[in-house]
């Protein structure tokens, strides 16, 4: 006889979170969730409801009823053509034996199968308590053994005589086979009201499956496992709790200050995009915005670049540093200020360059219609007094073009006279 390699599970697959905007599947149709928003939760919608193997009609219209996780599996023999543990989770699906559905143990296969937002419970009469969906082209047995989710169910089990003898944590409730579909709890564990005893974990064994048999699924078939009878618990399996997955997988109490944050940007949305940019600031590397707050004028990025006072962006050491506006004597007369409040640009002000020296004999301001609004009379380039700020008789004037008349007083050289227009911008 061959084996397959033995493969165990250790990690759990949660169904929380798969959203793909549709609800037709197994898992999508036992997450819990309206994936596709149509206000309807697993079996309440129609697409689950079409699903061949009537997982929803067998198992009470509750999607949360079925097995949620892989805990272990042993799949054997080599012309196995269905070795994929995973497909046994959510509802049932099974429509033929050629679909990827379900999963065939192989002989004296095993599979361990966990409840994460529920617990199979007794239902305290005889009722059947647990379902398996054992399809495929043949019927093959099974022998079902449960874990006890708490130490109080453990012991109920051993005082009824129901010993766990291999030690692997599983107790053995009988065999499912042929029309045998169901197992009742009560009738392996009697004398018990309903949810006295609780199980969080079922484990699903061949017992007469042959690999050197010349069929193409060889040992039991298992589709789906629900929960008959069964409670709720929150994702930390604690009965009646609140905890739920937060948007970033974790389960947590709602109240949590870690709530959706272990997954959250710097922006604080959960999976988001931003990150600090190199000028230290939360952006989305997308944004136009990204690296922009900390770059100069030539878009350098902690550059030292600057729009000097002819609007030309460059590092202040450059020997043409605000000096490619001035005119033949070395002096620029801006065309455009702004007395706004905000600090800069506020007066109509005059500049000279180096080693220009002379005085400001007369600086006269008219407006469109001639009247004279503003003048100053024999004061030097650093002067902070004499610079129209846009007032006329104390009053702020309206935005517009104003004419300027000047005259500068040149050591060596003597007066010359400057017209032009100047716009107030506000």
């Amino acid at each position: 006889m061959k084996l397959l390699h033995i493969i165990f599970f250790l990690t759990t697959l949660t169904l929380s979170g798969i959203i793909n905007g549709q609800e037709n599947t197994a898992l999508l149709c036992s997450d819990g969730i309206d994936n596709d928003e149509d206000g309807q939760i697993d079996c309440e919608d129609s697409e689950c409801l079409n699903i061949p193997n009537n997982g929803c009609s067998t198992c009470f219209a509750s999607g949360l009823s079925f097995a949620d996780t892989v805990l272990c599996a042993n799949i054997t023999c080599d012309v196995n053509t269905h070795p994929d543990a995973f497909t046994t989770l959510g509802i049932a699906d099974f429509l033929n034996v050629n679909g990827n559905t379900y999963l065939s143990l192989g002989e004296k296969g095993f599979i361990c199968l966990g409840f994460l937002d529920n617990l199979l419970v007794n239902s305290g009469n005889t009722d059947p308590d647990l379902w398996i969906f054992e399809v495929g082209p043949a019927v093959e047995s099974s022998q079902i053994d449960l874990r006890p989710f708490d130490e109080v169910s453990k012991m109920m089990l051993e005082s009824n005589g129901i010993i766990d003898a291999d030690g692997d944590g599983y107790y053995p409730f009988g065999i499912v086979a042929g029309s045998t579909s169901s197992i009742d709890i009560d009738q392996i564990a009697s004398g018990f009201s309903f949810a006295e005893l609780k199980f969080d974990a079922v484990k699903i064994t061949d017992l007469f499956g042959d690999c050197e048999a010349l069929v193409t699924t060889p040992g039991s078939d298992i589709d789906a496992v629900c929960a008959l009878s069964s409670i709720e618990v929150d994702c930390l399996g604690e009965l009646g709790g609140t905890a739920v997955l937060d948007e970033c997988g974790e389960c947590l109490e709602p109240t949590d200050p870690n709530f959706n944050e272990s997954c959250s940007d710097c922006a604080g949305i959960p999976n988001g995009n931003s990150i600090i940019d190199e000028c230290g600031e939360c952006a989305d590397p997308n944004s136009m915005d990204f690296n922009s707050s900390c770059t100069d004028c030539l878009g350098i990025l902690n550059g030292t670049a600057i729009l000097d006072i002819c609007g030309i962006c460059l590092e202040p050491n450059d020997p043409q540093f605000n000096l490619s506006c001035y005119n033949e004597c070395n002096v620029y007369i801006p065309n455009v200020f702004s007395p706004n409040g905000d600090g800069q640009n506020e007066e109509f002000k005059i500049f000279n360059g180096e080693e220009t020296e002379g005085i400001i004999n007369s600086y006269q301001i008219y407006d469109r219609w001639g009247e004279l609004l503003f003048e100053s009379q024999n004061f030097e380039f650093n002067s902070v007094d004499n610079w129209w700020t846009g007032l006329f008789k104390k009053k702020a004037l309206m935005p517009g073009v104003y004419t300027y008349r000047i005259i500068i007083e040149f050591d060596f050289i003597g007066p010359k006279e400057y017209l032009g227009t100047v716009t107030l911008l506000r």
